[in-house]
Parts: structure tokens; sequence; C-alpha cells
């Protein structure tokens, strides 16, 4: 973008008059230096936020601090007319930040000294150096903006003005800390401060600020005589922190499957039957359960969604700019759709004539979607958990169809008003091999009101938001890549939802070295030296352990329990006399403890007889 235009478009956000830069003030002859009134500072300097309330200096310890000036020294008083930019070279590395890059920039910082009292509008940014290794320059445009014009209400005296980054600034190198200020104070108001030029001598190609469009970058020391260096700086993080992985979430659909397995949704009508005649002259009340499971929903382009029964609006956009960190976005239900696993029964005239009925459920008026909220949390680079609510029961409608035919349908509205939730859900920015889920990637018409006509134009996904992928452990360190949720099955995971998936690899239990257990497939499993245990098998109970019932030695559960008489006799035998191992040695480990001879020794005799005869504590579990 043109600086020009740049700063025209900054003026306009911040709804002012701007300044004229053909004042006789700031034109000059081109390519001269212009006068420097300087004084030296008077009075401490006082950091404020852009309200004008104090605030407490920034923990160094918390901070990398790129400050390689001088304390604020000397005053260029008049030098400052706003409408103008000012930056200062930064390079981490110079000022003892370890591991430097990436580096997370959050704050700027800058010195200003203030005569009369005014309203000053500052937009903190960050420049790429396109100079030489020998003298740094900082390029025509921004490469970061802050998330905000801030406006500072300005006393008198010496002005710390601390602006952050709210979406984190990450860079791979040195870098230019800057401000524009599209605003002018007035005449003899705000002055600019430099260090003394003694702790830190005046630098060149380190400060930089272009009060005349004709000149561009004017260096402050080289070109126009500063006594010091500019008091503008940045702090951040390095590396450690984690800081650099930016992640924005733009509003888009969420696609879900409802299992039809483990996780059917059902209604129970035995306190409140459907009455009689609902379903016709004659019909008896209904007093018993509907199980329901996801329907996929008419889509136009057709089978667009794939299984999709149940559609989640986010309205707004999560940032997710640092690592560990959350937000939460509204959403709305915009579809839902199921049906009854089976036809129910309905009969007639006291107990005679059954009939079958099918059983539809979608919202009742799609045309006001019930609203919520998501939570979004992000441990990860790559992905983390979301948690999703409703402020209110969502209403329901349910059409009745005769699977026979006969009578025509009977729509109950509502029908009932239900829940939606999830928690602990996860999601990935990307689907990982082998796995494949449906996405939207155009605008889709989609059926709402289940009349089996489109009728409602759902949005594209945020295109890096993909609920119902769980990715662990954390990026970079996944060998696995994802896991679907549907093989998530008791594992922390309670939402009732699922992606829906186009292809769902053969996966199973996985029994890593140490004994615990994860679902992946075969080669993952392969690649982690962990111990395939066949397709479709699941690690509840775990099965890569053989404990079960820790001081069960034989492993026999006999007429008394797990743990009798046998189980010493068998341990004194092998302990002793030379008698067979126990089958699982872990069991045979009663106190839990490892000793010196091993997992199995005399402590543990000695646990299971006051165990069994003297109301010692029982074996610890497995």
């Amino acid at each position: 973008m043109n600086k020009s235009k740049l700063m025209a478009a900054l003026m306009a956000t911040a709804l002012v008059v701007s300044f004229s830069l053909a004042t006789g003030e700031k034109a000059g002859p081109v390519g001269k230096p212009r006068e420097m009134k300087i004084t030296p500072v008077a009075g401490p300097f006082l950091e404020i936020d852009a309200s004008g309330v104090p605030v407490a200096l920034k923990d160094p310890a918390d901070f990398c601090v790129d400050q390689w000036q001088g304390e604020p020294y000397y005053i260029i008083e008049h030098w400052f007319t706003g409408n103008e930019t000012y930056a200062v070279y930064q390079n981490p590395t110079e000022t003892g930040c370890i591991n430097t890059y990436p580096f997370g920039i959050t704050h700027i910082i800058w010195h200003v000294y203030v005569e009369v009292a005014c309203t000053l509008d500052v937009q903190p940014v960050i420049y790429e150096d396109v100079g030489t290794p020998t003298c740094p320059v900082p390029g025509d445009d921004p490469i970061h903006y802050g998330d905000s014009i801030y406006v500072f209400e300005l006393t008198p005296g010496g002005k710390v003005l601390t602006m952050s980054l709210v979406d984190t600034c990450c860079v791979n190198g040195p870098y230019f800390a800057g401000v524009i200020v599209p605003t002018y104070c007035g005449p003899d108001t705000v002055n600019i401060v430099t260090d003394d030029g003694v702790e830190v001598l005046p630098q060149n190609c380190r400060t930089y600020n272009d009060w005349n469009p004709e000149l561009g970058w004017r260096d402050l020391v080289a070109d126009e005589g500063a006594p010091g260096n500019l008091s503008l700086w940045s702090q951040g993080y390095n590396t450690d922190q984690n800081l650099c992985g930016k992640l924005v979430i733009p509003p888009g659909v969420d696609l879900f499957e409802t299992p039809d397995d483990y996780m059917t949704v059902e209604s129970t009508f035995t306190e409140d039957p459907i009455p009689a005649g609902f379903f016709g002259p004659g019909s008896d009340p209904f007093d018993g359960i509907i199980a329901l499971e996801g329907s996929p929903l008419t889509t136009l382009p057709p089978g667009t969604l794939g299984p999709t029964d149940v559609i989640i609006e986010r309205l707004d956009t999560a940032k997710l700019n640092v690592i560990p960190s959350a937000d939460t976005v509204a959403i709305q239900l915009v579809a839902l759709s199921l049906k009854s696993t089976s036809p129910i029964t309905v009969t007639y005239n006291g107990g005679i004539d059954p009939e079958d009925w099918q059983v539809d459920v979608c919202l009742s008026d799609p045309s006001s979607p019930p609203d919520g909220f998501m939570y979004i949390n992000r441990p990860c680079d790559s992905g983390g958990s979301f948690t999703v609510g409703f402020s209110e029961l969502i209403p329901l409608k349910a059409t009745f169809t005769p699977v026979l035919g006969g009578p025509p349908p009977v729509v109950a509205d509502p029908y009932r008003t239900g829940s939606r939730s999830i928690d602990n859900g996860r999601w990935s920015t990307y689907v990982p091999e082998p796995f494949s889920v449906y996405t939207v990637s155009d605008w889709v018409e989609v059926d709402t009101d289940c009349d089996g006509s489109p009728d409602y134009s759902i949005p594209p996904d945020s295109g890096n938001f993909y609920p119902g992928i769980a990715l662990e452990p954390c990026p970079p360190d996944h060998i696995c890549g994802g896991k679907a949720l549907t093989l998530l099955d008791g594992q922390n995971i309670d939402h009732r939802m699922l992606p829906p998936q186009k292809t769902s690899p053969l996966v199973g239990a996985c029994c890593l070295p140490d004994k615990n257990c994860i679902l992946a497939n075969s080669i993952c499993c392969d690649t982690l030296g962990g111990k395939y245990m066949g397709d479709y098998t699941n690690c509840f109970p775990n099965q890569c352990t053989c404990c079960q019932n820790r001081g069960n030695v034989d492993g026999i559960i006999g007429i008394g329990g797990p743990i009798d008489v046998a189980d010493l006799t068998y341990l004194v035998s092998y302990l002793f006399k030379s008698g067979p191992a126990p089958p699982c040695e872990e069991e045979a480990n009663a106190d839990g403890i490892v000793g010196v001879g091993g997992p199995i020794d005399v402590a543990d005799l000695t646990y299971l007889v006051a165990y069994l005869f003297k109301s010692g504590p029982a074996p610890p579990p497995c």
C-alpha cells in the first residue's frame, strides 16, 4: 500500500481531521536537515495505557526486552507535528535474548514529552528490514498492524505510551518497531525523546522518521543530527514461549454426524404419553421410547455433505494467537435431522390393530435458529478441544409417517425441547491422512425444516478448523497424525457428535512399550514401537496390561472372589519352592511396589497375609 494512502486510511478510521503536510515548518529544503531544538528532560516518565491510567512496568523476567537505547534524556522540541511515522531497528539477539527466533512481538513502547494536555492517536506497527547488514532500513509498508488505533489522553510531563499487539507478530530476524501517528495535537504540545547519546553512542541506520513524504525515510541521527537514539522499542517472547503460532479462525460452519451405535438419542414418553387420537381416530396413547439416530440432511447439490445431520454456524472470528490460548464465539444451530432407529408401534382401540410409524425430527423454527456459544481451547499448534452449549432448550418438530401408507403424516410442532452439547470435543487445523471428512468449500443449500426441499444457504467452513479430529500428542511431536473421534469412545470424550467421515480407516488398540493403549492404524503403531492388537479392537478395557485384579496371583477368580488363600499358596510356591511364575506379574505384585528384587517379592506375601487375615488394606488398583 502507498504510504500516503495508508495515512489517509488510518485517519479515516480514527474519524479525525487531517493536518496538512504542506506547512512551512515541516517541508524545509528537500534533502537538508531540519533544525532541532534540543533540551534536557525534566522529571520522570510515567507509563500509561490508552485510557491515561498508570500501569505497572513490565517485568523483564517475563519479557525479552528489545531496548538497546539509553535512558530518556533529550527532548526534541517542535519536531513532532503528526501525520508521520517513526521506526526503530530491533534485533533481540543484540539485547541478550536467548534462542531468539522466531520472536513473538507483543508490545511497542514509546517515550514522549507532553507540554500541553491533548489527545493523541497512535497506531503501533512492525516493519520489515529491507536494508543491508551494515545499514538496516525499514520497508515502505508495515508487515503488521496493531489491533487498533490507540487513543491517549495525555497530560503534561514525560509519558511512556505502552501499546500491545493483540495479534502477536512473529518474525524470524531483525525488524523495525514503529508508530504511525495520523493526528496532530497542535503546535508545541507533544515532543519526541532521545537518550543522551553517551551511554549508547548515537547509531546510524537505527532510527527513522518520514516527516516529509517527498524524502521518504530519514535517519534521525545521520540525516537530521539527533543528539541520541529515539526512545522507542518493543517487547516480546522468544521461542520458549511458543508465541509465534498465530491462528485466526474466521466465521464458518461445522458439520457433525450423530452416531447410530453407542450414542443413541432417546425420547421417553412414560410420564407424558402422546395423547389418544394423535395418530388418528381410535389411536391409543403412546407411552414408549423413541430411539433416534442421525438422518443425512437433504442438500443441493445432492449428497454434498454426506452423512451430515447437524450443522453449527460460528458467527464470530476466534483469535488464538498464542499457545496456549482460548476464545469464545457465538454460534447458531442452523440444521438438525434425526430419525427413529426403527419404526414405533402405535395401537388402536385398546391395544389392537398395531401400526408402524416412522419418526423424523428437525428444528421447530429454522428461521430463528437456537443461539449458543463455542469455547475453543488451543493447547497445541495444530489443534485442541472445544465445548458447545446453548442458552435455552432447543424446540424440535417431529413428523410421524405410517410405514405402510394409509393415514397422512402427523406433525407435532413443537414436538419437544431437547439439548445439544459438546464437552471436551477435539479439533484440528487440518484433516490428516488417512482420514477424510466432508467439508464445505462453497455455499450449499440445506433442507432445515424436514420437507425434503433445501431452503437455507450455508456458507463455507473456515478452512482451518475441523471439529471431530483429535491430534495426540501435540504436534510437532505427533507421529500418527489424527484419530477420528468415532474411535475415542470412552476416552474422556462426551459430546454425542462425530465428524461426517468419507472414509473410516481400519484402526485398533495399539499397546505402547509403556503399556499404555492408544487407538491407531497398524503402520502408526509399528512406528511407535507398539504392538497392534488388531482391527476394531478397543482400549477399554486396556488390552496392553494383564492386570485386572491386583493380588490375584494365580489368575483365577474363585468362589470367594479374585483374591483368596489360593493366591497365597501360589505365591509361596513361586517364591520358595521354584513353583510356576504367576500368569500376570502385575497382578502378583500385590503391594504395587517394585522392590530391589523385582516386582514380586516377600513384601507382596506379607501384604496379602495382612489383607486376608489382619484386616489390612486391599491391594492398590492396577
